[in-house]
Order: structure tokens, then C-alpha cells, then sequence
């Protein structure tokens, strides 16, 4: 050893106890659970050369850090090394056990899920249904939580999670009216900017809604192949759309494209390239109420039809409607703006208008789901809905 050293401090001893009552030892309910791999893998080494790092254990015997290291002592039958520390409450505790594994054995984010989970916390409750729901990775996953307020009481007054294909999210972070979003897209690190105010896009009367979207591009047209070639600012491991900035319509993107160079049929000054994405709203299962002692319930003796789905919309250029009901395939309905005897619609080009839309039905109010889509890149806003149907009640009151 360096004779440069100098003691400055004496150092705290904390006491280690070793023990082999293993029946005194038990998990967190919210830790992650140890796999047999990681058991083995640290059972060769404690019988190599001992267990060199103690546990970290409550006074009621709960393991917060060692759970694979306690596995492995009491299956080589030999004592159980540890240190006792008492954090406090679940949410402490919680906090000390994931600042101890970030630089010991690391959470994986679906573990740190899990954790959050099992103490109820609802946010990542519905993180997670919506993960399960859909076999997405966490870390392609986006929740966004927008709260309102009561007199002094904040209340949850919607939610939705944003899921981004072949993209790992390395970080978020919101500022004003956007949302910045660091992510790892074909190995390349990209920094997005989301405005949540949804403004209308630079010389038309509506927004482009497209990922990873171009500012707006001039491109050269080849009066020869009749193709206009534009460079796009980088390349993305998506499936690359077009848009004509002066009208908003679809562009076609030729086969011969590749890279940054991306050729478009016809002749096109202006243009946009990005990502289409799928956005769905779900309706929930509609039930007729009637007030009662202690509240309202929901009425269930009978039998509730419901006829159609009426929507309105406002400012919108397209959406379908999916009507999946029990014993029957699928019905897709498809809205695309223009309506017919009407001024405003113009072939070539969107046609953006407001009105409703009625989806029929058919089905009893459990036997059926009806979800609103749109990949376009047009705009669409719904402003209300309302059902149609009938109730028989099969049961008389006397």
C-alpha cells in the first residue's frame, strides 16, 4: 500500500450478524423476485470465496438488498451474513432499495413496474394494464397524466399512454406547452419535441399529424423520370410518409427512394416527411343508472340494446369506427370528410369539416366494444357522443 495515505476520520463500524435461521428472513412483497440463474450464479461465487458482502436486512427480518446472496447461503447451508438498517415506511424503503440496486444489480424497468405496482400506486397501475394489454416494453411507453383542479383538490380529469414503435425512451421532460423525449431510434440518439397544443400546421387550416415530422422541404423536380427528390435531415427506422404542405394531401414516395434521398411522384415543391401513428379511443361499457339511497346504480335486471353510437366531430378529416361484437367479425366504418352535395368538398385534396358521425350497433350494451381510430395524418377532434338504444326490464317491482 501507498505510504501517501493518511487516516482523516476513524471510520463507523457497523455490526454484521450472520445467522442460519432462515425461517426469520422474508421478501418485500415489492422486490423483484430473484431467478435461479442469478442464485447460481452467486452461489459459485460464495462458495469460492465466501460471502464478502453482507445483506441488508429490517429489524422484522425483510431482505431489502440480498435476497439472491440469502437463497444461496441457506442452500449451501452455511450462515446468512447481514446488516441491519430500518428506513422507515414502505415508501422509504422502496426508495432505499432502488438506490441501493442502481448501482449494484440495476432494476430492469419492468421490475421497477412491478414494484410500484404492488404498493397500489394507481399511475403505474394503469401504466401496466395498458402495457399487458398490448405486449408493449415500458421503455417504448409514454404515460401522459392531465390533472384539474376542484376548489383546492387536484383531481385526474384524463390520461393517455403514447406507445413509440422501435424507439427505447431514454429520458422525458416537459416545458411550457411541449414535451421533450430523448430516445435511442436505430441506435441513434434523437431528441423530440412534442407540442401538446396541437397548433394548426405553417399555411394550412389544420395540423400534420405525423412522428419525427420534417420542417417543411424544397425539392428538385426531374421533368425527365417526372419524380421531385428531396433530402430528408435524417434517416429513421420508420415507414416514411409525405405530405403536400400547400394543400395538406397524401404524397406517393417512390420505390427508387432510399436514405435521406426520397423521391416523390409528380411535381412537388413543398413537402413534409415523417411517421403516421395509431391513435384509439375505447369506449367504455355504456349502463343506464337510476339514483338510489346511496348514489346511483347501475341497472343490470334487464336487457339494455343499443341501437347506434352517434359521435360528433368537429374540424376533422378522418377517423373509422371498429365495432367488435361477441360471435361476430369485426365492422370498420370509415369517415374520410367528404360529404356528399356539399361546396366545400374538392376531389384531390382533404376536406376538413364538422358534424356527427352514427356508427350502428345491433348489440346488447356488454356484448360489444366500439373504438375510434385514425393513422392519418389529418386532424381529428371529437367533441361528444351519445347512444341510442332501449331498455326492457325483464323483472317487475312489487
Amino acid at each position: 500500500m501507498s505510504q501517501d495515505i493518511t487516516q482523516v476520520a476513524t471510520p463507523t463500524q457497523q455490526v454484521v450478524y450472520e445467522s442460519t435461521s432462515y425461517d426469520s428472513f422474508d421478501r418485500l412483497t415489492y422486490n423483484r423476485n430473484y431467478t435461479p440463474e442469478r442464485v447460481a450464479k452467486v452461489r459459485a461465487s460464495i462458495k469460492k470465496v465466501g460471502q464478502k458482502e453482507p445483506g441488508i436486512v429490517t429489524t422484522e427480518g425483510k431482505i431489502i438488498s440480498g435476497q439472491a446472496r440469502f437463497k444461496a447461503c441457506e442452500e449451501l447451508n452455511i450462515p446468512y451474513k447481514f446488516i441491519v438498517e430500518n428506513p422507515g415506511d414502505d415508501k422509504d424503503t422502496l426508495e432505499t432499495m432502488l438506490e441501493i440496486h442502481a448501482v449494484q444489480s440495476t432494476f430492469t424497468l419492468t421490475e421497477c413496474l412491478d414494484t410500484y405496482c404492488s404498493l397500489g400506486y394507481s399511475d403505474y397501475l394503469w401504466f401496466k394494464e395498458i402495457k399487458v394489454k398490448y405486449s408493449l416494453a415500458p421503455q417504448t411507453l409514454l404515460m401522459i397524466i392531465a390533472n384539474g383542479w376542484d376548489a383546492n383538490k387536484k383531481v385526474q380529469s384524463s390520461w393517455s399512454t403514447w406507445s413509440l414503435n422501435n424507439c427505447q425512451i431514454l429520458s422525458a421532460e416537459a416545458y411550457d406547452s411541449y414535451l421533450y423525449v430523448v430516445v435511442n431510434e436505430n441506435t441513434n440518439t434523437k431528441l423530440l419535441r412534442i407540442d401538446l397544443r396541437n397548433p394548426d400546421f405553417t399555411g394550412l387550416t389544420h395540423n400534420i399529424h405525423m412522428d419525427f415530422r420534417t420542417s417543411t422541404l424544397t425539392g428538385t423536380y426531374d421533368s425527365a423520370t417526372d419524380l421531385t427528390t428531396f433530402t430528408i435531415p435524417y434517416s429513421v427506422n420508420q415507414t416514411l410518409k409525405a405530405v403536400d404542405t400547400t394543400n395538406g394531401s397524401n404524397l406517393t414516395i417512390d420505390s427508387s427512394s432510399s436514405g435521406t434521398a426520397q423521391k416523390i411522384k409528380g411535381n412537388h415543391t413543398k413537402a413534409v416527411f415523417g411517421s403516421t401513428y395509431l391513435s384509439e379511443y375505447k369506449f367504455s361499457t355504456p349502463y343506464l343508472r337510476e339514483t338510489s339511497g346511496n348514489g346511483t346504480v347501475a341497472l343490470t335486471s334487464g336487457r339494455y340494446q343499443i341501437r347506434q353510437v352517434s359521435v360528433d366531430y368537429q374540424n376533422s378529416g378522418f377517423f373509422k369506427a371498429t365495432v367488435t361484437q361477441e360471435g361476430r367479425s369485426d365492422v370498420d366504418y370509415e369517415f374520410n370528410g367528404t360529404v356528399i352535395n356539399s361546396a366545400s368538398a374538392v376531389i384531390g385534396q382533404p376536406n376538413i369539416t364538422s358534424g356527427t358521425y352514427n356508427i350502428p350497433i345491433q348489440s346488447r350494451n356488454t356484448h360489444y366494444t366500439c373504438t375510434l381510430k385514425s393513422d392519418s395524418h389529418l386532424p381529428v377532434h371529437f367533441v361528444s357522443a351519445e347512444l341510442e338504444g332501449f331498455y326492457h326490464r325483464r323483472s317487475s317491482r312489487a
